[in-house]
């Protein structure tokens, strides 16, 4: 007769013991670092550095000056022995139009109503003027006069010097005949002469100049240009340059001046003259690069690009809901879902080249005649992949029941333990306050940097080395935090569907295990005894992350250097060669990030089951893994691919909604430059919190897995399964059969077993997964 395993032998009967303590005490170690740093910095550190830009006589906007406020001298000998912050990490960067000066003078001028930094110029150098960096109390687009930058109306431009803060008192409008009304005119910048452009090159020297203004778009304390008025401003300003027959001409840029002149089209003194298409273009192509529309874009939305986050927030949950009590259906109707989004989204790229190809302008304008052939090369794209995403779809349909089912059961389980859908908007809150925290700590420690006087804008900072050994720490533990976060939410799922299987239905336990304090219960379990263990996983994934950043800097710096011109020696193939292996590696380490955190999925459920540290769960759950290797690569594979596919949907039905918003919503429909910044935005943030909600099946069904598995070798070993095993085996086509009866002992006291097709008298090629490995004690462990 059969004897049954005692229950204290059972893994979850086996009292819990601290884990991995070494990694806790040197998370807690960072969390320490960590708390320095932020000491440091917050005695060291002025935000002000950081979040206020430095104009042409360098002095920060936002801030008092004078020599009593800051406490330096007028003149100041800047420091160029070592790289500053921006230039480290933007590799062959330009920061300045200026070279670095051995003596500076500093304005000392008080600050404090002038919070933005604004260019007097967008185009690059005109008129022998390269841009001034200036400190305004408002960027010139917030400005409610729509005719800002109209050249004819002095009273409007932004100037330096004895002229920064506007117009002499006798003429606010800058006319009149008075002397200093009529010197305030001629401070502009196409009349001022080669002596002023020079005096505002000059560090130790100032200019009175006054500049057009362009409307522009404040982006935190920054003016950008906005396109398509800005190109309207500057064709009235070329004009001027024309009319005027200023210094262009002789200084500066005289090959760009003579194509300007001679684009006007019947040019006049009224300034209503237009460019050419050439001079239009090259305009554009000065003032505008995509980084820079994408920040504006991205400023002027933000608004929308909140409301579609909060959206994919109810869509997130509601997902949850609607999988809980409609497993299956939900599997096909995003799956069809799908395919009809590939379809309409074809349809709309038909139409919209069509329409595009029939307007005049297709082959005038290069760039409409580009976006329309970029259209009609995307129909087939879309098209293309619909017919392979279909076919895929046909021949994997038995493996999506398969999914489907198990879906049902992490379903069933989600549904006793309703807690798990509020577990992931708890850890998304400290997710999001610990990157909140962490970037806010590096902001303090970068403003602990020394300025770089005389190099206007933002970012000239020098920092010691102290300094950036603690921007390291930091960096590393804030990413440390948020893996920490995130990988406790997969233990404590993991802790609570393990006691949901332990227990079945009929047991009275049920009732207790199932609900609100298991989940509060494995939660307990994952920080009291696993959080050295989880410290561990999170740094393996937190070490591989930082080495992925390291290697994009490198990367960068490589294509930088190729960009600048320093492969001119004739070594473009091996240039190729070389990006080619970049890219390589750089896939081969977002792979292995991938794999180990799959991978620590697994661990973290075979160790809330086990109560064993993580590196030998880890062992035990690839072994179990390979043992049922099969089983395992269908099951994970298709069900991933349909949570993959749940959270593209649910992305990209929030980025359309947004791109509807963008396009058709004022004053949207005419500020944007494009919409396509902001749609992309959109859809990476959805699909990050659609990834939080997900996560929780998707940990549901590797826990239910890992245990099935388990217990199949448990009845391979002749012992009882545990729980809800031949429930849910039937369900997930996991042959577990009745135990056979034990053999006798051999030689070292170990029991001889038949194989699983002796007792179930089945083909062992018909199973799906493979034969269980090794001898097994009671407790579930192999021996």
């Amino acid at each position: 007769m059969m004897e049954r395993p005692s229950r204290s032998k059972l893994p979850e009967d086996r009292p819990r013991r601290c884990t991995d303590c070494l990694f806790l005490l040197a998370f807690l170690g960072a969390l320490g670092a960590a708390g320095y740093a932020a000491v440091y910095a917050s005695k060291n550190g002025d935000l002000a550095r950081v979040l206020y830009g430095q104009d042409y006589m360098a002095d920060l906007c936002g801030q008092d000056n004078s020599i009593e406020a800051t406490g330096l001298p007028e003149f100041i000998e800047p420091r160029d022995d070592e790289l500053t912050l921006f230039e480290k990490l933007h590799p062959g960067a330009r920061i300045s139009s200026r070279p670095p000066a051995s003596r500076v003078r500093r304005g000392m001028r008080d600050h404090t109503s002038r919070s933005v930094l604004y260019f007097t110029l967008p185009a690059g150098e005109l008129g022998g003027f390269a841009p001034v960096a200036v400190c305004l109390d408002e960027c010139p687009g917030n400005h409610p006069d729509p005719d800002l930058h109209a050249i004819d109306r002095p009273g409007t431009w932004v100037c330096t010097g004895k002229y920064a803060s506007g117009p002499p008192p006798e003429c606010p409008d800058g006319g009149g005949d008075l002397p200093t009304c009529v010197a305030y005119r001629n401070a502009y910048f196409l009349r001022a002469g080669a002596a002023a452009a020079a005096a505002c090159a000059d560090p130790l020297q100032d200019c009175d100049v006054c500049f057009p203004p362009y409307p522009t778009t404040r982006v935190l304390q920054m003016c950008l240009p906005q396109q398509d008025a800005t190109l309207a401003a500057m064709a009235d300003v070329v004009a001027a340059v024309a009319v005027l027959g200023a210094t262009v001409g002789t200084s500066g840029n005289p090959d760009y001046a003579a194509s300007a002149y001679e684009g006007l089209e019947g040019g006049s003194g009224d300034g209503s003259t237009g460019l050419s298409p050439q001079d239009m273009d090259e305009l554009r192509r000065l003032i505008s690069s995509l980084p820079h529309m994408a920040v504006e874009d991205l400023s002027v939305a933000w608004p929308v690009l909140a409301g579609c986050s909060a959206v994919a927030l109810l869509v997130g949950f509601a997902w949850l809901l609607l999988i809980r009590f409609l497993a299956g259906l939900m599997v096909w109707i995003t799956l069809f879902g799908l395919a009809a989004a590939d379809g309409v989204l074809c349809w709309w790229l038909w139409t919209r080249q069509q329409a595009m190809k029939a307007d005049v302008r297709y082959g005038e304008e290069g760039d409409f005649t580009s976006q329309a052939d970029a259209a009609y090369i995307s129909f087939f794209v879309f098209v293309s992949l619909g017919a392979i995403y279909v076919l895929l779809v046909l021949c994997f349909r038995k493996q999506i029941q398969l999914a489907a089912r198990a879906l049902a059961v992490a379903a069933l389980a989600v549904g006793q333990l309703p807690a798990l859908l509020i577990l992931p908007l708890a850890s998304a809150s400290l997710a999001i306050g610990a990157l909140c925290g962490g970037g806010m700590l590096l902001l303090l420690l970068a403003s602990c940097g020394e300025i770089a006087y005389g190099r206007p804008g933002f970012g000239s900072l020098y920092l010691d080395s102290r300094t950036e050994y603690l921007l390291l720490v930091a960096l590393f533990v804030s990413i440390w935090l948020v893996v920490f976060v995130r990988h406790t939410q997969h233990a404590a799922v993991g802790g609570a569907v393990t006691k949901w299987y332990l227990h079945r239905n009929t047991d009275r336990s049920a009732t207790r295990c199932c609900g609100g304090s298991a989940v509060a219960l494995g939660l307990w379990h994952a920080l009291r005894y696993h959080a050295g263990s989880i410290a561990a996983g999170s740094l393996l994934i937190t070490t591989l992350k930082l080495i992925r950043i390291a290697f994009f800097l490198l990367k960068r710096t490589f294509y930088q250097r190729v960009s600048r011109g320093l492969d001119a020696c004739g070594c473009n193939g091996s240039n190729r060669l070389a990006a080619m292996c970049l890219c390589c590696i750089s896939c081969c380490l977002k792979c292995v990030e991938k794999s180990l955190e799959a991978l620590s999925r697994y661990a973290y459920a075979q160790m809330m089951r086990s109560k064993r540290s993580f590196c030998p769960s880890a062992a035990e759950a690839v072994r179990l893994l390979t043992t049922n290797l099969a089983g395992a690569a269908s099951l994970r594979f298709v069900a991933a691919a349909f949570l993959f596919l749940g959270k593209l949907l649910v992305a990209a039905g929030c980025a359309f909604l947004g791109w509807r918003i963008l396009v058709q919503a004022p004053p949207y429909d005419s500020a944007l430059y494009s919409p396509l910044a902001p749609a992309v935005c959109i859809f990476f943030a959805a699909f990050a919190v659609a990834l939080v909600f997900f996560g929780v099946y998707n940990m549901a069904i590797d826990t239910i897995f890992l245990c099935l598995c388990a217990d199949k070798e448990r009845v391979d070993a002749g012992m009882p399964p545990l729980g809800r095993a031949h429930e849910l085996s039937s369900v997930l086509g996991v042959p577990i059969d009745a135990p056979a009866p034990q053999h006798p002992r051999g030689k070292g006291g170990r029991r001889m077993l038949e194989t699983p097709a002796e007792r179930s008298g089945s083909d062992p090629s018909n199973n799906p997964f493979s034969r269980g490995s090794g001898v097994v004690d009671d407790g579930g462990y192999r021996i």
